[in-house]
């Protein structure tokens, strides 16, 4: 009784002192869980492939005392989960931090805690994006076209219109710069071969070497 109470002051949605009263009725079978129907469905729990968390949800769900029992039933039956805080929790408040609050640990914890969870939900998030545009390759195509037919006719024309001049200029700009460099490229291979530069280069070193010697 003492830990369904502490449970019930915890949660902040419900009331303790309504919690207890429920809890009296329950266990003396009286008000609302008198009803003979509650009790036969009681008895079946497990033939149907439901489980006693399902027997509070659907019979007893108007009841406050169904959200304790609820929080209570689906409560994990192992002790990794507290291991990992434990261990995580040491990391946060080690010997060079002991002098962290109990408040300001907890807070960072949670942080901690809570950033994996996203990571994870991230990560499954991306991969199940790549796994449909890999089963879907014409998605964004379809999305285009989708897009498009929210706009009326003369805007659908304008934006196509668009498109096709922003390619066009596109390919007129590759072509332009194109013929430039076939243009630069052919003058080069025109320029003349000048022998006298050669000579001239020849009597510039041959005095040169006459001064030096």
């Amino acid at each position: 009784m003492e830990k369904i109470y502490n449970i019930s002051k915890e949660m902040l949605d419900i009331d303790a002192n309504k919690i207890m009263g429920e809890m009296t009725s329950y266990c003396r079978k009286n008000g609302f869980f008198a009803k003979e129907a509650i009790w036969v469905a009681a008895g079946q729990i497990g033939q149907y492939n439901n489980s006693p968390s399902d027997w509070w949800a659907v019979y007893c769900r108007h009841q406050e005392l169904s959200k304790v029992a609820i929080r209570i039933l689906e409560m994990p039956a192992t002790s990794a989960a507290c291991e990992r805080s434990f261990s995580q929790h040491g990391s946060i408040h080690s010997k060079k931090r002991n002098r962290l609050t109990n408040k300001h640990v907890e807070k960072l914890l949670y942080i901690s805690q809570n950033l994996k969870l996203l990571k994870h939900e991230s990560d499954e998030t991306k991969l199940t994006k790549r796994e449909s545009r890999e089963r879907h390759p014409s998605h964004k195509g379809a999305n285009e076209s989708t897009s498009l037919s929210n706009f009326s006719p003369a805007a659908e024309v304008a934006i196509l219109s668009v498109s096709a001049s922003a390619q066009t200029s596109s390919e007129n700009t590759k072509n332009r710069r194109r013929t430039e460099e076939e243009e630069s490229d052919s003058e080069c291979s025109m320029i003349p071969y000048d022998d006298s530069s050669d000579a001239s280069l020849e009597t510039i070193l041959g005095d040169s070497r006459e001064k030096y010697c």
